[in-house]
């Protein structure tokens, strides 16, 4: 009961209840969500969230129903499904042009005016353009988390009833406060990992050593196999906003950018950071001869990927991008794949104590600034004795 990974399991049982408290459902009026309409490409994971829900789905994707009786047909193939269940599902699937009903859209691009309840859906772009923004999290049916980008002063019946429609999908909800959060919580989260995996790079660690530091930390994917998967492109872009809010150098990116021009983009093609034959990603014989490097004080590497984490989190805290520290944590561990038993970065930092963190920020602080030198909330929380959850003291024990 009193163990580090009991303690962490609590924290972030807790984080996940008190994110579902916003303050709009206080006051906002819920509307019933019945139908979902869908418009763009690519929404697979999103029809069938709400196709497992109960709720019927209209789409402007020719494709979708192809595509969705392939996935469920793999299901009922499995003994995943029942192929009456199949059926329902697909019954209640609709691209009828002459029917355009929805209680919610939820669109790629901006939604046309006068639709009622409508979100932009963040497709790895980011939060962009006017209204509410949602990103769920891939694989939607797993992780089970959404981000809402709720802009000033906007409709809380609007941001309320999404937020109880993702309830009831059985998502786990986290608010964000536009602009203070930049290109989201995820984003900037994810994109200060990569960054500082980078930056450890520049200092001569083998982009395959970052993500076994990554995996050691708790991550169930390290910032280079992440970026692999999601292609060096996109990913490049993705980074470019994220280190720009940081204010990164240009040079920041350069590990990223030199790959892209010796050709390598992502898992599709079989070589990015990692080749990718049938049998996995292993390690280029580029990087396989790179000698080893170190850190300041022969401080761990995943160490210094969790100040960045932890730094990224208190720049939004301080912001006031999130109510409270604990959805950092649960965007961390439902969004990013963070091991519950670690209880996120925030929590584990609580864990390690801050003041091992805050050293291990100063010690990095001259190899990129922006990333590591500490946020002045968390040099206050350690002169006060305090962690994110607990007194020091408390957290150790």
């Amino acid at each position: 009961v009193n163990s580090a990974e009991a303690r962490a399991q609590r924290h972030v049982y807790a984080a996940e209840r008190r994110a579902a408290v916003l303050p709009e459902l206080r006051w906002g009026q819920v509307r019933e969500i019945g139908r979902v309409g869908l418009s763009g490409r690519r929404l697979e994971e999103v029809a069938l969230l709400c196709l497992a829900a109960g709720r019927s789905v209209w789409s402007d994707d020719p494709d979708l129903p192809a595509t969705l009786r392939r996935s469920l047909d793999s299901r009922v193939a499995r003994g995943q499904m029942q192929a009456g269940s199949k059926d329902d599902w697909l019954s209640r699937l609709s691209g009828d042009a002459g029917d355009r009903r929805a209680d919610l859209w939820l669109g790629t691009d901006a939604v046309e005016p006068g639709a009622g309840l409508a979100a932009r859906l963040d497709m790895g772009a980011g939060f962009a353009g006017p209204g509410l923004a949602l990103r769920l999290f891939s694989p939607a049916e797993t992780a089970r988390c959404a981000e809402i980008g709720v802009p000033e002063g906007h409709a809380p019946d609007e941001v309320a009833s999404l937020a109880r429609f993702l309830t009831a999908l059985r998502v786990t909800v986290v608010r964000a406060a536009r602009p203070e959060t930049g290109p989201g919580l995820g984003h900037v989260l994810s994109g200060a990992l990569c960054l500082a995996g980078l930056a450890l790079v520049q200092a001569g660690f083998a982009p395959q050593r970052v993500d076994q530091a990554a995996r050691h930390l708790g991550l169930r994917t390290g910032p280079f196999l992440m970026i692999d998967l999601e292609g060096l492109v996109p990913a490049e872009a993705r980074l470019r906003r994220v280190a720009d809010m940081l204010g990164l150098p240009g040079d920041a990116l350069a590990p990223l950018t030199g790959r892209i021009a010796k050709g390598a983009s992502g898992r599709g093609v079989g070589r990015g950071f990692y080749d990718h034959p049938p049998e996995g990603p292993r390690t280029p014989r580029e990087f396989a001869e790179m000698g080893e490097a170190a850190l300041p004080g022969g401080m761990a590497p995943r160490h210094a990927l969790h100040a960045a984490l932890v730094n990224a989190a208190e720049r939004l805290i301080a912001a006031g991008a999130v109510q409270r520290a604990s959805d950092l944590d649960v965007i961390m561990v439902r969004g990013l794949g963070y091991a519950r038993s670690r209880g996120g970065a925030l929590g584990h930092a609580d864990q390690r104590g801050l003041m091992a963190v805050l050293k291990d920020m100063k010690a990095l602080g001259p190899l990129a600034p922006p990333l590591w030198s500490p946020r002045p909330g968390i040099v206050e929380r350690v002169k006060l004795g305090e962690g994110y959850f607990a007194r020091a003291g408390a957290a150790a024990r």
